[in-house]
């Protein structure tokens, strides 16, 4: 099992396909599978030591997985040279291999890690499995990208000084450099893309020293920043340590659940898909978090659920919320776009559909949203989605032969990967620090204020 980074696809989904819209559904998008981490058990740490017959075998053993992942990728994906020469993508090839024998299993994974970033496809990947390598240990901190920066959002309760304030300094580094560090391992295709993974793997000790974030393992030092209610700036410090995975530690939220009420667009449900009507706002707001089928109804079982509940409340707006939705099978979802197509068109003045999108939405869930407003002129509401248009699709997967790591890449091309296009939102409503601790939704906001003649 894996920790995704985004919501996986299987493998060749994210195909856009109606008979009934046939081409037209084929809007420009992103279709991948995100990138994957995870967290269980270290590998060994180090290679000092082995003897030269060790050293020989584990030289091998790694080279030849170092030609499998070049070869795979320069044969197996779509485009595998759009953001890299063949020359660079060798070069690098070479010299992890030249290192390779020497590197403790961490910095080797993070060197295939590397390499498959490279190619500079969201989607292309070397999975690292939970239970191995560099994110065996964590720290217990949670972590957010929002607009204005990341923000610390679960602490341990002998570090609850940190909550809501903004990092500055992780290990020996600012932030912004141990930004590029990780970047450097993940393919992130944008900025709003590279906020939420540089959140992710802030926890990971392992991962952070592998790069050269900090000293050692074992324990994160963090610098942040916190504003007073008069405006003024204080620095704190604090070295965390990590723990297994299988470790609790008791620890404090922000925004704490007891004391603020959430919108529904901030709260965690176990359905992937869910909606409730909102008479307040003449609404009905749905929460579609991966288009793919769940166990107690099929996403087209939920769609008509959704109409009736349209049909029996005097509604004039309808939320699509895809801001957690990294993607699937898009053409679940089509019926429930055809519905609303309908709906809108018996009376357009006065009836209007919003789909919200931010930094978590990807693939299946930018096409989701584009074709919204393609066929329902929808409004899109929110944050720059995680990805641009112009990327691949259609996600493949190999293994590699000796350490048996799975790599996943695009075998199809959509539109110009070259050359990749921005979606900038119709209403933009960003997250800020100030609205998240405060239990706020912007997005929500500018949807009930959105006035309809």
């Amino acid at each position: 099992m894996a920790l995704l980074h985004r919501g996986a696809e299987a493998e060749g989904h994210g195909r856009v396909s109606n008979p009934a819209l046939s081409s037209v559904w084929a809007m420009p998008c992103r279709l991948l599978l995100g990138i994957v981490c995870g967290c269980g058990q270290p590998h060994a740490p180090s290679a000092i030591g082995r003897s030269a017959a060790d050293t020989g075998s584990v030289a091998a053993d790694r080279s030849a997985d170092i030609d499998a992942l070049r070869d795979g990728l320069a044969k197996r994906h779509a485009d595998p040279f759009a953001h890299v020469s063949r020359s660079e993508f060798d070069a690098m090839a070479e010299e992890l291999k030249a290192e390779a024998a020497h590197m403790d299993n961490v910095r080797y994974e993070l060197g295939l890690r590397k390499l498959a970033a490279s190619i500079g496809d969201g989607h292309t990947q070397v999975v690292l499995e939970t239970g191995k390598g560099p994110c065996a240990t964590s720290i217990p901190v949670q972590f957010i990208g929002l607009a204005d920066g990341v923000f610390v959002t679960a602490a341990p309760t002998d570090h609850a000084q940190l909550l809501g304030a903004r990092v500055v300094e992780v290990g020996s580094m600012s932030l912004a450099d141990a930004s590029a560090r990780i970047r450097s391992v993940s393919a992130c295709e944008n900025d709003a893309d590279a906020r939420g993974t540089v959140a992710r793997f802030l926890k990971y000790d392992q991962l952070l020293h592998g790069l050269g974030i900090t000293p050692a393992r074992g324990v994160v030092r963090l610098k942040v920043e916190r504003q007073s209610a008069q405006g003024e700036t204080r620095f704190l410090e604090a070295a965390i340590d990590a723990v297994g995975p299988q470790v609790g530690v008791p620890r404090q939220f922000a925004p704490d659940p007891t004391r603020i009420a959430l919108p529904p667009g901030r709260v965690s449900r176990p359905e992937p898909y869910w909606h409730q009507a909102l008479p307040d706002a003449q609404a009905v707001y749905c929460r579609y978090d991966r288009c793919a089928n769940g166990p107690q109804a099929t996403v087209a079982e939920w769609s008509r659920e959704v109409m009736r509940e349209v049909s029996d409340h005097e509604v004039r707006k309808v939320i699509i919320d895809l801001r957690n939705n990294a993607g699937g099978d898009s053409s679940l979802l089509h019926p429930l776009i055809e519905a609303l197509r309908a709906w809108v068109r018996s009376d357009p003045a006065a009836r209007r559909v919003y789909a919200l999108i931010g930094p978590g939405t990807f693939s299946s869930g930018i096409t989701n949203a584009l074709n919204l407003r393609a066929f329902v002129a929808a409004k899109l509401v929110g944050e720059t989605p995680g990805q641009p248009i112009g990327t691949f699709g259609e996600v493949r997967s190999f293994t590699l032969p000796q350490s048996g790591l799975k790599v996943t890449y695009g075998s199809k091309v959509h539109d110009d990967p070259r050359h990749p296009i921005e979606i900038i939102p119709d209403v933009i409503a960003p997250m800020r620090s100030t609205d998240y601790f405060s239990g706020g939704d912007p997005a929500m906001d500018a949807v009930k204020a959105d006035p309809i003649p």
